[in-house]
């Protein structure tokens, strides 16, 4: 079941970017991973995705710069902000369109990736 979906995860926490990658490749998404905000955005650069998901505490360029900046370079793209602490407003500010609380709810990702996002 390939669902030709590309997704970019942004997380300092390689147990939360292996998670992530793990549970959406077996729903059929092509996921990518990188570990920091610098990457996030070399990477969004050079390729487009579908849905960009964004740690909000990360090392060097925290999940609200990454966000809207993504916003510009993939404008159609969803992003989804996560994060362990009450960050979602900082996100969402950004141009983050959802935020959600780690850890996440994978039913409630699957949801929101598949076009049953909140608006």
């Amino acid at each position: 079941m390939n669902s030709g979906k590309t997704v970019l995860v942004v997380d300092d926490d390689a147990a939360v970017r292996d998670v992530l990658r793990r549970s959406l490749e077996n729903n059929g998404y092509t996921v990518t991973c990188c570990a920091n905000g610098e990457s996030a955005l070399l990477i969004a650069r050079e390729r487009s995705f579908d849905a960009i998901i964004i740690d909000y505490r990360m090392p060097g360029i925290n999940g609200a710069i990454v966000a809207a900046t993504i916003r510009v370079l993939i404008p159609g793209a969803i992003i989804i902000g996560i994060s362990g602490s009450d960050d979602g407003r900082n996100l969402l500010a950004a141009g983050a369109h959802v935020f959600l609380r780690k850890p996440v709810d994978f039913d409630h990702l699957l949801s929101i990736l598949r076009g049953n996002r909140p608006v």
